[in-house]
């Protein structure tokens, strides 16, 4: 059998060892929730980089067809949202492939 102290010393840090699992449960489910936040945000942040190289695309197409069309509202349009567009001219000195010569 257990002294009276034993006794006392097993049960008290039994009692210590149900708070530490409790403790530990809690600290559990508040990272899961957590992580879940986290999953969500990394989410937005990857589908906001796809989304970036879309609007690229789609700002390089409306200004190709703005400079072929000379349209200067499309131009100033994409001027008020921060997107420059420079023309690029052919170099002068090179020759079309048909006027070429051997």
């Amino acid at each position: 059998m257990l002294a009276r102290s034993q006794y006392f010393t097993l049960t008290g840090l039994s009692g210590v060892a149900l708070a530490l699992v409790a403790v530990n449960g809690t600290l559990a489910m508040g990272n899961r929730s957590r992580q879940a936040e986290i999953n969500a945000r990394q989410a937005g942040v990857q589908q906001t980089a796809q989304l970036q190289v879309l609007q690229t695309e789609i700002a390089k197409a409306l200004a190709d067809l703005a400079i072929k069309s000379n349209d200067q509202q499309v131009l100033a349009m994409l001027a008020k949202n921060d997107i420059t567009v420079t023309v690029n001219n052919p170099n002068s000195a090179a020759t079309p492939a048909a006027a070429r010569t051997r």
